[in-house]
């Protein structure tokens, strides 16, 4: 980094820190403008005491004990110009002030009464001097501290550049001096800077360990502030490689150069992201230093080749003439025409699989299977797609989700499921009624698996419940009323978002003919039945205390409630009789009838 680099860097820093000493300054002027409230008066003491005080016994050496106290808050209370006032001392101010004596202070009536520690902000001691005095030195100490960062900074600046300066003194006329760059001198400067001020003592002059702190921040930023440095001694024929700050030089061992050296400017390296300058000498090669400073390299090239009498080579530029010749020596198209094998491989390397594995239905059915199966809104357009493609196979486990699809979604999903089973079983002319193609579907699907549809001609009982709610489903079974209560009034529209998700995850557990330990009554448990009451309710009391007035018994009609509030279904008003109106329901929707125990 050159030095007019490092200046921008502290100058910004300056900048950046700015702001605090702004708002520092304000805040100062407004104590002074607190501190010019304060009139010289006089306080009339009156009587005086002490709190929070403590007693320990203490033991002379004749054996004898006796009590010492000490006060933590002394006050002296009286009047100042006829107010009552009171004023926190210490307690040898107590013990030497009685009634009637007269003290002088700083009196300021327009302030609060209390401040920190009790202190009383209206009265001040004359002994300490005008609070306007105090107020004005602490303004005065933010713009001195932050002269104080600027010196030390530009006296590290100074340090970091004449470091090389006083390695050449030190050199003498037969040595030659590299001068490299420090890793992040800004950095190293700010925290020698705050360290050295630190050490030097707070802004309020309270330095209670912060030199400590101020070692700390030293010992931080002095390796950023360090150069590195490259000697070549040219009457000797020796490199030596080191570290310095200002005068003070950490040196390493001398390398020889060897025979017949050439200097060499080169570029980056797998290990270095920079350009840099090295020496070859017979088999030694040497690396001096690495910059960013290309211009610079190549300079302090030709100054070393000077001394040692040898010739240079640049090899960064070399590899700059090759990238430029290469760049415009080659026509555009045949850059193009290069691509072409290569982007062409690669599209057979990635759709050569992906054919393959759509011409073999046995790679592709588990696929197509295990999509479908997802309950994810996101992938509709890939799972229609996944339908219509299952088309014509009539293998157990595809006929097994496509029904499963078609019974339980509703829209162009669905439709893709139905005339996938419609192509598969030959259907050519299905009927225009949904319930009817469902219907026809779900048959012939039950026949090819062996298997039979419930009451309605539904399928849903063929399938289990999603395995992420079964635990769910055995809670509301549980014969704890509260346990099963507290699962059951989380489902609905609670849980899923619609009426499809409610019968694709939790559908089969309609059929559950397992008993409901809780009760749910039509309305509410206190009001009954009433506008504004709610439809139904549940409560964690046991059932068979209110078993002629329950609505539901098992755990499959329970869940039917719960699917029931959803709007496009219940359609508003509680039905008066819910078993009938679900038969009705269920009837169309080809889903199962309620539990035995419930009909």
């Amino acid at each position: 980094m050159s030095p007019r680099r490092v200046l921008l860097a502290l100058l910004g820093l300056l900048l950046s820190l700015s702001p605090i000493l702004g708002m520092r300054v304000s805040q100062e002027l407004e104590v002074l403008a607190v501190a010019d409230q304060y009139r010289p008066s006089t306080l009339v003491v009156e009587s005086s005491h002490c709190t929070m005080g403590s007693a320990n016994r203490v033991w002379d050496r004749d054996g004898s004990s006796r009590m010492v106290y000490e006060h933590s808050r002394c006050f002296l209370e009286g009047r100042v110009e006829g107010s009552a006032e009171r004023l926190h001392v210490g307690a040898d101010r107590v013990e030497s002030h009685r009634p009637g004596d007269e003290i002088a202070i700083y009196y300021a009536p327009a302030l609060e009464p209390f401040g920190a520690a009790g202190q009383n902000l209206r009265l001040t001691l004359q002994a300490g001097g005008h609070p306007r005095d105090f107020a004005r030195q602490q303004l005065w100490l933010w713009p001195i501290g932050f002269a104080f960062i600027l010196a030390y900074l530009l006296a590290l600046e100074g340090v970091y550049v004449w470091t090389p300066r006083f390695a050449r003194w030190r050199a003498g006329p037969e040595g030659w001096i590299a001068p490299g760059e420090g890793a992040a001198p800004a950095f190293g400067f700010a925290f020698v800077a705050f360290g050295l001020l630190w050490i030097q003592g707070d802004l309020r002059n309270e330095s209670q360990g912060l030199w400590i702190a101020g070692i700390i921040l030293v010992a931080i930023g002095l390796p950023f502030v360090v150069r590195p440095l490259v000697q070549v001694d040219t009457v000797a024929g020796t490199t030596r490689r080191c570290l310095a700050l200002g005068p003070l030089q950490w040196r390493r061992a001398a390398r020889p150069i060897g025979d017949a050296p050439r200097v060499e400017v080169v570029g980056p390296s797998i290990d270095e992201s920079e350009p840099g300058l090295i020496v070859r000498g017979g088999s030694e090669t040497i690396p001096l230093m690495r910059s960013a400073d290309a211009d610079g390299l190549r300079r302090l090239a030709r100054e070393l080749a000077e001394r040692l009498d040898c010739g240079v080579r640049d090899k960064l530029a070399e590899a700059e003439r090759r990238a430029a010749s290469k760049a415009t020596g080659e026509p555009l198209g045949a850059a193009r025409s290069s691509r072409l094998p290569a982007l062409l491989q690669t599209a057979a390397l990635v759709l050569l699989p992906v054919l393959l594995i759509a011409s073999v239905p046995a790679l592709h059915r588990p696929l197509l299977v295990q999509l479908l199966s997802r309950d994810v809104p996101q992938l509709a357009s890939l799972q229609r797609l996944s339908a219509s493609a299952l088309s014509g196979q009539d293998e157990p486990e595809v006929l097994h989700e496509l029904v499963l699809v078609a019974n339980t979604t509703r829209g162009s999903l669905q439709e893709a499921a139905l005339v996938a089973i419609e192509e598969t079983a030959g259907i050519e002319s299905p009927a225009p009624d949904l319930r009817e193609r469902l219907r026809t579907v779900n048959a012939w699907a039950a026949t090819r698996l062996g298997r039979t549809t419930d009451g309605n001609g539904g399928v849903l009982a063929w399938y289990p419940v999603a395995e992420i709610w079964r635990d769910e489903i055995d809670d509301i079974a549980s014969p704890d009323p509260r346990e099963a209560w507290v699962a059951w009034a989380g489902f609905g529209p609670v849980e899923f978002a619609d009426p499809a998700a409610f019968l694709r995850a939790v559908g089969p557990a309609l059929v559950d003919p397992r008993p409901l330990s809780f009760a749910v009554k039509r309305g509410s448990f206190l009001m009954g039945p009433g506008p504004d009451a709610p439809a139904f309710e549940g409560q964690p009391v046991p059932l068979s205390a209110h078993r002629h007035h329950a609505l539901v018994s098992t755990v499959g009609s329970a869940l039917a409630l719960r699917y029931w509030t959803y709007d496009d279904v219940g359609g508003g008003e509680f039905p008066e009789d819910f078993e009938a109106w679900w038969a009705r329901y269920a009837q169309e929707r080809l889903l199962p009838p309620l539990p035995s125990s419930d009909r």
